[in-house]
């Protein structure tokens, strides 16, 4: 059994998979294997990994590469690689990312000395022009870190957590196909809720990568705004039907509403906005109290409850011209 099974999904990283692979080959852990699923990529990604793969020959028996017949998405790819995995750990890795060389080890160490069910670290965000480090907040438990998700204190990305995969099989977590934006939290919601110790290294090692522009994350699309919002649907069903009593929880669920109510408002165009003015406004009272959304985004969501479109279209106005003056 490998130590650790490492799933990436592929599909229009020509320009990125290259760097990803040699940093995934170049891991100083031994027991690994590698899971590549080719999502019918149009480019020549599966091309640039098969060359890189060639440099590596060490690394030919810990590679997998997968074909899906149609393009699925980013979701289905996952589930692929996930139903394929062996490993005693599990971590996702997305293709226009990279990570440093002793991530694997260091955090398989810790999730062996602390018998933690997930491991989670710090991270890189990676701009054009500049590196940003982000220091994240893991508390010692599954529950207290679902909390922390999600009140956006914890970084919402399967790419820094290592996970048992003992984890995904006993509660059978897999993820949505089809829901291919914030597909991270569909899964990450669940695993936190049952795991027992969560371990934390504060280092970071994954290099989050945001000049990718055919990325999903990197513009926010009308189907991707319908992802969020079915996300947000699946979380409250879920502690419906798990009869969650603790308040607590729940506030921070509102917590999350808020949050993507903010998003939803600034990625839709002026004409669209009015759509989400009234969306979770059960949630706004809660609003001041949010403890991680920025001051303007407390200011966009309150004038949308308000129904209060003019101005909430020059307010977002003016700070799309600040962005681009800051630019």
């Amino acid at each position: 059994m490998p130590k650790v099974s490492v799933l990436i999904p592929v599909y229009g990283v020509e320009k990125y998979i290259r760097r990803c692979a040699v940093s995934l080959f170049e891991q100083t852990l031994e027991e690994v294997e590698y899971i590549f699923v080719d999502d019918c990529s149009e480019d020549k990604s599966i091309s640039v990994l098969e060359e890189t793969i060639e440099r590596f020959p060490n690394s030919y028996a810990k590679v997998k590469i997968l074909h899906h017949s149609e393009n699925r998405g980013s979701a289905a790819a996952r589930n692929t690689a996930l139903n394929m995995a062996t490993g005693e750990y599990i971590i996702v890795i997305d293709s226009d990312d990279f990570i440093e060389s002793t991530m694997l080890e260091d955090l398989y160490n810790s999730a062996i000395d602390d018998m933690a069910d997930i491991v989670v670290s710090d991270y890189w965000v990676d701009f054009k022009d500049r590196t940003v480090y982000k220091k994240q907040k893991a508390p010692t438990t599954g529950y207290e870190c679902l909390k922390a998700l999600l009140r956006g204190e914890l970084h919402v990305s399967t790419s820094n957590k290592l996970v048992a995969r003992k984890l995904f099989i006993d509660n059978n977590i897999f993820h949505y196909e089809g829901l291919n934006f914030s597909e991270d939290m569909s899964v990450l919601f669940r695993l936190f809720y049952y795991a027992r110790k969560v371990s934390y290294l504060p280092h970071a090692y994954l290099h989050y990568v945001q000049y990718n522009t055919f990325s999903y994350t990197t513009t926010i699309s009308e189907n991707s705004r319908k992802n969020i919002i079915r996300l947000v649907d699946i979380v409250e069903t879920f502690f419906q039907v798990n009869k969650i009593q603790d308040n607590d929880l729940w506030r921070d669920i509102d917590y999350y509403k808020l949050s993507v109510k903010s998003i939803l408002l600034v990625s839709c165009s002026k004409e669209e906005r009015g759509q989400y003015c009234n969306i979770y406004n059960d949630s706004v009272q809660y609003l001041c109290q949010h403890p991680t959304l920025p001051f303007h985004y407390k200011c966009i969501v309150l004038l949308a409850s308000k129904n209060k479109i003019s101005l909430l279209n020059q307010l977002l106005g003016i700070f799309a011209l600040m962005k681009r003056l800051l630019k």
